[in-house]
């Protein structure tokens, strides 16, 4: 119904804002219904931050919001970034959502944000993978 489906994106607007809440790469978390968009790129939050705004610009956002995508899909949950503003990732889940596939969702994207508490931290992690995804074409057809 209509009014399941309100309850549930404001169930999942709700945690993933309580999750999230001063994350220092969040800058907000907006949404209607069951379409939620969480903003992410550096803030004023956090010493690194402060130092990385030279660092992040438009590219750097965009790989902002691949990299979390792929994260989050690596724990199962599937997101993509706006196709205009890749570095808000959009939660679109589907109508028949429940309260407790919600918590699987916001837990994920809590643990995967947690991982990354800065843009340098971010810029390693995605330096690490794409060494190592280099390095492992590279043995694989000498």
């Amino acid at each position: 119904s209509p009014q399941a489906r309100q309850r549930m994106g404001e169930l999942l607007l709700t945690r993933l804002r309580a999750a999230l809440d001063g994350h220092p790469l969040v800058r907000d978390i907006r949404g209607q219904g069951l379409l939620v968009g969480v903003d992410i790129g550096p803030t004023d939050r956090g010493f690194l931050n402060q130092l990385a705004p030279g660092l992040v610009g438009g590219a750097a956002e965009m790989a902002i919001g691949q990299w979390m995508a792929l994260c989050l899909l690596e724990k199962g949950i599937l997101i993509q970034p706006s196709s205009h503003r890749w570095n808000v990732l959009k939660f679109e889940p589907p109508l028949t959502i429940t309260a407790a596939d919600i918590e699987i969702a916001v837990q994920a994207t809590k643990e995967v944000f947690a991982s990354y508490q800065s843009v340098p931290a971010l810029a390693v992690g995605i330096t690490k993978r794409l060494g190592a995804q280099f390095f492992g074409a590279m043995g694989t057809s000498a």
